[in-house]
């Protein structure tokens, strides 16, 4: 449950970033050190970045549900 959260908080701060704001715009707008939104955008980054993953793994996901 926990992750989930911090996934979507990721996510909010990278829709911001696509819509325009800076960082210490949406560390402002959300309650967060510049840093950490800094830090959430390169971890979207790296997490779009990863490259495909395989049939099982998505399989897994859809069978856990």
């Amino acid at each position: 449950m926990r992750e989930e959260r911090a996934e979507e908080r990721i996510c909010l701060v990278r829709r911001l970033y696509d819509r325009g704001m800076n960082s210490a715009q949406i560390s402002e707008l959300i309650g967060l050190d510049k840093e950490q939104v800094e830090e959430m955008l390169q971890t979207k980054s790296n997490f779009e970045n990863n490259g495909s993953v395989s049939y099982t793994h998505l399989r897994a996901h859809e069978t856990s549900a």
